[in-house]
């Protein structure tokens, strides 16, 4: 990479708020928690917010044991796979279920995308599984075209409501017959801050020539950290939508606040609750995503932030009252250094 597209690159970083580091993003928050804290009673009274799933998706939480509480048919088929797991498990577990390749691997515990790989060829899972001494999901690759994050939360009188929703586009770059994929994705500063990660891939040949027209989408894995666009798409909320989501979680009645992430075919059979798939369904620590639409302000982004934040002590406050018991602060404090340290290693 050029010291010209460095610099560039970090102009980028620089004037984006997208990409400054959290703990700035949600300074907001950070004024208003001692007052809920005190409400509460607790300092770590957000992970009361979801009683069914540990530490209500704060930290240090197996996506396993989630997608375990998710009807089967909704999910990815999931294979857990750890330092003791042997290629053959993984091959089997492909074979049984018809998977091919492209398959998806993300870290059990990870947040905000971290880890996640999209593995092409038996050759480069087999290298993975070899050397992995983390637990990771091996999942088939839901190859859906639209993907969205839905935001719920749960209010006063029990039922859900959508408070985000966030359209996702995929990577995509758009050929002119003379620049190559790589000169494609470098003319693009969101893109190109993908290309470590696509030098890996062994798959992709960067050099290639698209002509007039013609578009190469990238893998379609909706994560901001891999050059997905996030945009709001508030203006696809619905009743019906709303009614199918109420309808998904209805198993799921102590999930209160956080975010599905769902790929679908199109709108009107997702309505309809089909040909759709929950790839993930994060807890307390997740985002109304919609924020991130690169035409959303920062104070915009704060004021949607503290709304939720308001919301997520509110829920968690009725749930305290109801006897469910949030973490320790002690043992909060814990599970926080476990999962910076685990983020760390990525």
């Amino acid at each position: 990479m050029s010291i010209f597209l460095k610099v560039k690159l970090k102009l980028h970083k620089l004037g984006n708020w997208e990409y400054w580091p959290v703990w700035l993003v949600y300074l907001p928050c950070f004024f208003v928690y001692p007052f809920y804290a005190l409400r509460c009673r607790s300092m770590m009274f957000f992970t009361a917010a979801n009683p069914n799933i540990p530490y209500s998706g704060a930290f240090m939480t197996s996506k396993k044991e989630i997608y375990d509480k998710l009807p089967a048919e909704l999910i990815p088929f999931t294979l857990f796979i750890d330092e003791h797991s042997k290629f053959q498990n993984c091959q089997q577990f492909m074979s049984d279920n018809r998977i091919d390749y492209p398959v998806i691997l993300k870290p059990d515990l990870g947040l905000r995308g971290l880890g996640i790989k999209t593995i092409h060829n038996e050759t480069d899972l087999c290298d993975f599984v070899e050397s992995n001494r983390q637990s990771y999901l091996l999942q088939e690759f839901v190859d859906f075209d639209q993907e969205i994050g839905v935001f719920v939360i749960r209010n006063e009188k029990g039922q859900l409501e959508i408070s985000s929703i966030v359209v996702r586009e995929f990577m995509t770059v758009v050929g002119n017959g003379k620049r190559s994929l790589r000169e494609l994705v470098e003319s693009n500063p969101r893109y190109a801050m993908q290309l470590k990660n696509l030098d890996t891939q062994s798959h992709l040949d960067l050099s290639m020539v698209l002509s007039q027209g013609e578009q190469y989408e990238f893998a379609k894995i909706g994560n901001h950290s891999l050059g997905t666009i996030f945009r709001n798409g508030m203006s696809i909320n619905s009743d019906r939508l709303l009614a199918m989501i109420r309808s998904t979680l209805a198993e799921n009645d102590s999930f209160n606040y956080g975010r599905l992430d769902i790929k679908y075919r199109n709108l009107e059979e997702l309505y309809l609750g089909k040909q759709f798939k929950i790839i993930e369904l994060n807890g307390v620590f997740s985002e109304p995503a919609h924020i991130y639409d690169p035409e959303f302000g920062l104070f915009a982004a704060w004021k949607v932030l503290l709304a939720h934040f308001k919301k997520l002590y509110q829920i968690s406050l009725r749930s305290i009252k109801a006897g469910n018991q949030p973490l320790s602060f002690i043992m909060g404090l814990k599970k926080m250094k476990e999962q910076f340290k685990f983020m760390g290693s990525f």
